[in-house]
């Protein structure tokens, strides 16, 4: 282990520069053409035959996810019915519906996580609480807001066109429905687009392959709970080592034959002691306890002092190490990471038997440059003799062939290829979400936004009136995404409640507006433009490849609570300032 600092980072820039590639996003491959097959799941057997519809409503909601089932429950709390919502599932829950392999976890505590715990009753199993529990959870929210029957299922949106004549979005799906609506939602989630390395021969082999949010338990037999006996006689191998990776390879390795983990980047992963829910505990809990929980894990996240770590997690454990009396705010932050990032790296030499795989199992880098993992049993299946670490040393993988993945002059005969690849990030967003949208004058949103991000606060882009985007460009990240998700769902719901009271005709940002905004985010994306520049390559630092351009449609670097704070003091001031209010269609 280093002791000295300044030979840390030595080693923090050595590793970033091993995995630095010109081809920044490029590297990765969407899936459609020859790979459109890794995007089909297994689990849904029949096929849509409904007849195409035609339908006015007020409102498009596009996404049936945490963000899109809460912007409904808002809107129907402020008495606004008129909407329809539509999702390429077969249910409700989003990123929740999509991802259920083996070991699913959520990463935050369930008590914060879950929204509405207060109102509904709802008592979580557990401190962390499976994928199929939150699926479980979003549909009984959707059951008692009776939002079933305002869905249209396994109906993909495909385009929409603003009409402006008639004041409307003018939508498509993929069953050839038509939809015109005075409002469009676009809820798509911030990371629902699967993605694949852009290995040579992908679509060459012949065994079993398939990305974890696409899980072929008639493959491997089990459930989320694991037992997946038809892999005793297979060699699987993984591909990637972020969240999902670690969830599902201590299931991969109790089953499979032998399973073969291929790491470009080692994961930080830190213990995650997932107690059941003291039941007592849970209901002694006083009015607006949930807010005040949610408040004080966001705070400490973002260096705020606190009297109390109320969640008292992995997450906010690295606050245990920041000295609040160093005025110095950026040097308390990098002294609190070190400590925290050798307590990580101290922890794999305590699990992992042999000394130089614990080294190769290390990272070296800062505890926020990659999202980090929580795992109680992740590292000791290193200490299985069927698990097998091939580290690549940040190359990644040269070739797959029929049978083989191939890294250097070594290859690895597989019978399943299970790539937890994660999602696309960062690629414009009609490519990323698989939708067109033209506003004003048939010009696409891509053509608008071109390399940059212009808009008002992330959700509204002049020229694209009454559209209301629901995403990270621009907008805040929080390490709680439902945190954010529940903001905007209440900020969209907002605007569109002024807009019907006000009667107006059409509503977008003022240019100017805009502009003010994007200079807003790039200004308070220069504050930590250090940190994320020395950071291993990922979708938090554009693969290593920042610039103006990318800052400026990134997310507001001051903070998720920085930002909330920012929606409410708008609201507060009235007169939805910086929107353009059309009242009638007479627009010069």
């Amino acid at each position: 282990m280093l002791d000295n600092n300044q030979e840390t980072y030595e080693r923090y820039e050595l590793e970033r520069n091993k995995r630095m590639r010109v081809d920044g996003r490029e590297q990765y491959q969407k899936l459609n053409g020859k790979f459109s097959n890794f995007n089909n799941a297994p689990w849904i057997k029949k096929v849509n035959n409904r007849d195409a519809v035609n339908i006015n409503t007020q409102t498009l909601i596009v996404g049936g996810g945490l963000g899109g089932i809460l912007t409904a429950i808002n809107l129907k709390k402020q008495n606004i019915n008129d909407f329809i919502i539509v999702d390429n599932g077969e249910d409700f829950g989003g990123v929740w519906y999509w991802n259920r392999y083996p070991g699913c976890l959520c990463d935050i505590e369930s008590y914060i996580y879950l929204p509405l715990l207060e109102e509904t009753g709802f008592i979580p199993s557990r401190k962390y609480i499976s994928a199929s529990e939150i699926a479980s959870y979003l549909r009984q929210l959707c059951k008692e807001y009776k939002l079933y029957e305002q869905a249209y299922f396994l109906t993909s949106f495909t385009e929409s066109s603003w009409d402006e004549d008639q004041g409307r979005w003018v939508s498509t799906t993929s069953l050839g429905d038509s939809i015109k609506s005075k409002y469009i939602i676009l809820s798509t989630g911030f990371l629902s687009t699967p993605k694949l390395p852009s290995i040579p021969g992908i679509e060459n082999f012949k065994g079993k392959s398939f990305h974890t949010s696409r899980w072929d338990y008639d493959y491997t037999g089990g459930s989320e709970k694991g037992d997946l006996h038809l892999l005793k006689d297979k060699n699987v191998a993984v591909i990637g080592t972020g969240a999902s990776a670690v969830q599902c390879a201590p299931h991969l390795a109790a089953n499979a034959k032998n399973l073969f983990i291929f790491q470009r980047t080692p994961v930080a992963v830190g213990g995650q002691s997932n107690i059941a829910t003291d039941i007592n505990w849970f209901k002694s809990q006083g009015e607006g306890w949930q807010k005040i929980r949610s408040d004080n894990f966001n705070s400490l996240m973002e260096g705020i002092p606190m009297n109390v770590n109320l969640v008292n997690d992995e997450w906010t454990d690295l606050t245990k190490y920041f000295d609040y009396e160093n005025e110095n705010i950026i040097e308390a932050w990098e002294n609190a990471d070190l400590k925290k990032m050798n307590q990580i790296r101290e922890r794999i030499d305590s699990k992992v038997n042999d000394e130089e795989l614990a080294k190769k199992l290390m990272p070296w880098y800062k505890w926020l440059c990659k999202r980090p993992c929580f795992h109680d049993s992740y590292l000791d299946i290193f200490n299985k003799k069927n698990v097998h670490l091939i580290d690549t040393s940040g190359r990644g993988v040269d070739k797959i062939t029929e049978s083989s993945v191939i890294v250097g002059d070594d290859s690895y005969p597989l019978d399943c290829i299970i790539y937890a690849t994660g999602y696309e990030v960062g690629s414009s967003y009609e490519s990323r979400c698989n939708l067109k949208i033209f506003g004003r004058n048939g010009v696409s949103l891509t053509e608008t936004w071109g390399n940059s991000h212009l808009s008002l606060h992330g959700f509204m882009t002049r020229n694209f009136p009454n559209m209301l985007i629901m995403n990270l460009n621009q907008s805040a990240l929080a390490v709680n995404f439902s945190y954010m998700i529940a903001e905007q769902a209440k900020h969209v719901s907002y605007i569109i409640e002024q807009c019907q009271k006000m009667q107006l005709w059409s509503v977008e940002p003022y240019a100017e507006a805009e502009i003010n905004w994007a200079n807003e985010v790039l200004s308070a994306g220069e504050k930590t433009l250090n940190y994320h520049m020395n950071c291993t390559p990922s979708y938090f630092n554009e693969e290593g490849h920042l610039n103006d351009d990318a800052i400026k449609k990134g997310p507001h670097g001051g903070g998720a609570l920085n930002f909330v704070e920012i929606l409410n003091r708008w609201r507060d001031k009235g007169g939805m300032d910086g929107l353009e209010l059309n009242f009638n269609k007479n627009i010069v």
